[in-house]
């Protein structure tokens, strides 16, 4: 669905069978065949990384006209979904830059993709895939459907990531109709990944006394309506009315 809308845009879409690192293979290679082609690329890109931390900027500037303080007796708790790794670390280095340490990031994958916390907990200088674990890379999280981090990305975050959690597919739905129920945002699956990290430090003792929390969340306004019904009728209806 998602791909004719592109299409009806003008966008020459390319379909490949196999995975994210399959596809983003297939896509470097037919870039480097063509010379007037600029491949942007998700696990590699210097530049991109950088774009990414841009937001940072933006963010600082909400918070501020938020009245919303960051410092150690209000640390701000950010949780972004994380599939490669680019767009969640590019996000994390631009604020520790601009907000400093009292910033902790937390980086949410699917279960059956975790490939952000299988590099970290790898030994140095491996690359390993979510399938050397015997997981299946199968999510309704597409985002994030990854089987092996950005090394760009990781080895950037090591000294920077406060941590990492993993959310059953369940849970994005529940989470995606109660975001829409109360805020009113229509969200995707894989952007509703990061609602999870609150309770994840519920019971923990990095849980902090006056922090503030923020969850990332982007996609899922051009959802065709059908779609995004059917990820509504997945919802485990709870007594918040779901």
């Amino acid at each position: 669905m998602e791909e004719e809308r592109l299409r009806q845009h003008g966008v020459d879409v390319r379909e490949h069978t196999g995975d994210y690192e399959q596809a983003v293979a297939m896509g470097r290679q037919l870039a480097d065949a063509d010379p007037l082609c600029h491949f942007v690329d998700d696990e590699r890109s210097l530049s991109l990384f950088m774009g990414y931390s841009a937001a940072a900027l933006h963010l600082r500037s909400q918070l501020q006209a938020a009245g919303v303080v960051v410092d150690a007796q209000h640390p701000l708790l950010v949780y972004l979904p994380c599939g490669v790794g680019g767009a969640p670390s590019g996000i994390a280095w631009g604020l520790h830059q601009v907000l400093g340490d009292h910033v902790h990031c937390y980086f949410a994958e699917p279960v059956q993709s975790p490939c952000f916390l299988a590099h970290l907990l790898a030994p140095p200088g491996s690359h390993p895939s979510v399938y050397d674990l015997g997981l299946s890379n199968q999510t309704e999280a597409d985002g994030l459907a990854v089987p092996r981090a950005s090394v760009l990305a990781a080895d950037t975050m090591r000294p920077l990531l406060a941590g990492v959690f993993t959310v059953e597919d369940q849970t994005l739905f529940d989470h995606l109709a109660l975001v829409l129920q109360t805020e009113g945002l229509r969200i995707e699956p894989s952007a509703a990944s990061g609602f999870s990290g609150p309770a994840y430090l519920r019971d923990s003792l990095l849980a902090v006394p006056g922090a503030n929390h923020m969850v990332w969340t982007t996609g899922g306004l051009l959802v065709p309506d059908a779609q995004f019904e059917s990820f509504l009728r997945r919802a485990v209806r709870r007594e918040t009315g779901i």
